[in-house]
């Protein structure tokens, strides 16, 4: 589309230092990108006024933090199926994904898991008596990532808090068939957040078919969903124009 992009592994992942992602938190991620952001503007083919952040996820609360802690540094922020719910939310909702298929107990079950994973990640107790009833691989994965300080960070970050902060171009874009993050909640409560803090300079964009990855379920190539990539360019060549 005719945009230089950087993409690099979170820490931890590939050659990434920086130790464990799951041993991280915002802060932490909040240097990675100024760190890229630095690497960029060092680099002569870069027009360093012009850069712009796009987040998916977590991703997206961390371009948040970074755009509303340095506004000369960012042109515009994009937020790629970013939930403006809570991390308790978002987590139940992942939790009823993974349970998607199976009996109205188990689906019970695990939900009922899964809050008692959240109590025990914020008071550090608990994780011995739920680590004896775990039984499936599900069980056992969200009971290691609820030991960590991504998890916790996570339960109690409030996505909110920066968007109201921001006063740089953004634009949300939700997977009209996210199960974990769903245009409705999630749209309603993230521009409100913009409009409390006076933004107007934000558009929302959903796409149709499209998941949490902005995939195309129904696609044998797990490609992107059609008109996401273009919807994409095209917003960033509109918002960040030449001088």
């Amino acid at each position: 589309a005719g945009v230089a992009t950087l993409r690099c592994d979170d820490r931890g992942v590939g050659e990434s230092g920086g130790g464990s992602f799951y041993d991280s938190v915002l802060d932490d991620h909040e240097r990675d990108a100024l760190g890229a952001l630095e690497l960029l503007r060092s680099r002569p083919e870069i027009d360093g006024s012009r850069i712009g952040l796009i987040g998916h996820s977590w991703g997206g609360a961390v371009a948040a933090r970074v755009a509303a802690n340095d506004p000369e540094r960012v042109a515009f922020v994009v937020t790629l199926g970013t939930p403006g719910e809570s991390g308790d939310s978002v987590m139940l909702r992942v939790r009823d994904a993974m349970s998607a298929g199976l009996g109205d107990k188990a689906r019970e079950r695990g939900r009922m898991l899964q809050i008692r994973l959240h109590r025990a990640a914020r008071s550090g107790e608990g994780f011995d008596e739920l680590e004896a009833e775990a039984g499936s691989t599900e069980d056992r994965f969200m009971l290691q990532v609820a030991r960590t300080r991504f998890f916790r960070g996570l339960l109690d970050h409030d996505w909110l808090a920066d968007l109201e902060r921001l006063a740089c171009p953004v634009l949300l874009f939700f997977g009209a068939a996210d199960p974990f993050v769903p245009e409705e909640p999630n749209r309603r409560l993230m521009t409100e957040a913009l409009e409390r803090g006076g933004h107007s300079d934000f558009e929302v964009a959903v796409v149709p078919g499209a998941e949490h990855f902005f995939r195309d379920p129904e696609s044998s190539d797990r490609g992107f969903a059609e008109g996401f990539s273009e919807r994409l360019g095209d917003w960033v060549r509109d918002r960040a124009p030449r001088s």
